[in-house]
Order: structure tokens, then sequence, then C-alpha cells
């Protein structure tokens, strides 16, 4: 029986190219690495990116941070290291070539401050700049006086939250280890 139509070469040329995406398709569903090897990647990269620059960090430490972990190490290569995971993880919205995506790349995502008295460390004012909240990266604002304390043989760090904030306060009791020691209640009137 013969088709209802001709098979021309402008017929086959369009076969042919169908059948090549469809390949392509199949062959990046097959090729998918598994997450436990991207992770592994991921970490090797910046470790290796970092380490040209004179990072000092191993790659335990490196996949400790990964994992909103503490680790001891000079503070500027603990902030270098939370910095390029921010920016892996961000990777695929910066555009190289642009000045404003490169400038953005760059831009602090939040402060802290560490006062020392005696014995103990005082990290009293840090927070996350508006455009950084809700994206779990207080946790990074955390880390820093921690690290400086325990860097300049600190072993008590006090901070103050609002009793409000409940997420800050989660983060510093249950991943961080805070306790409560002292609780004040601050009342305010607009007028």
């Amino acid at each position: 029986m013969k088709p209802p139509y001709e098979i021309t070469s402008s017929i086959l040329k369009l076969i042919t190219s169908i059948s090549e995406k469809i390949g392509e398709v199949n062959a990046n569903l097959l090729n998918k690495p598994f997450p436990k090897l991207r992770k592994q990647n991921r970490i090797k990269t910046i470790h290796s990116s970092l380490r040209i620059e004179g990072n000092t960090l191993k790659e335990e430490q490196l996949t400790a941070l990964l994992e909103n972990k503490r680790v001891i190490g000079p503070k500027k290569d603990v902030v270098e290291v939370l910095n390029a995971i921010k920016i892996y993880e961000n990777l695929d919205i910066y555009k190289p070539s642009n000045e404003k995506s490169f400038l953005k790349a760059h831009k602090p995502i939040g402060f802290y401050t560490n006062q020392y008295k005696g014995k103990i460390a005082y990290a009293p004012l840090g927070g996350v700049f508006s455009d950084y909240q809700n994206k779990g990266l207080s946790h990074s604002i955390i880390h820093f006086p921690l690290i400086d304390a325990l860097n300049n043989n600190y072993k008590v760090l006090k901070t103050q939250i609002s009793g409000n904030n409940v997420p800050v306060f989660n983060i510093y009791s249950s991943v961080f280890g805070f306790e409560i020691t002292e609780n004040y209640i601050v009342l305010k009137k607009f007028v």
C-alpha cells in the first residue's frame, strides 16, 4: 500500500531534524548527574577557585559551611567561602558580561558588629539587608560574630534579639545553641 503523500528530500530533512532533537532530549534525561555528585562537584569547584586566591579552608570545612555547620578558621576565609556558596547557588541569574549583574554578585548581604568587654564577646547588632531576607542567609550573618569570638579566644558570646523575632530566635537557640539568660520588654508608642 502506497502512502497518501510523496516522500521528498524536505520531508526527510524534517524527519532527521526531529529525530536529532528527540535524541538530544533523551540524552539530557539520561545524563542527569546524581544530587550527591553535583554537591561534590560544587564543593570541589568552590574549593579550587578559592584556593587559587589563597583561601586556607579545607574541603571538609567548606562542606561543613555548606551544611550550615560551624567551622574554625580565618574569618576572611570563612566569609569568602560563604559568599562563594551564595554566588554558586544563584549562578544561573548572573550574566558575566553585564556590569550590573557583576556588581549584584558582589553586593553585601548584611552586617554585624562585635564588641569585647572583659571575658565576654558581644554581638549587639546584626542583620540581613531587605533584598536578601527570607532566603536562608541569616545563618551566614550569625556565623561571623561566632567565628570572630572564637578566633579571639572568647568562650562566651552574648547577643540581643527582639522578642517577636521568632525566626532569628530559633536560629540562635536551635542551630547555634544560644540560651536565654535575660528577658527584656521594650515598649513603644507612636504619637
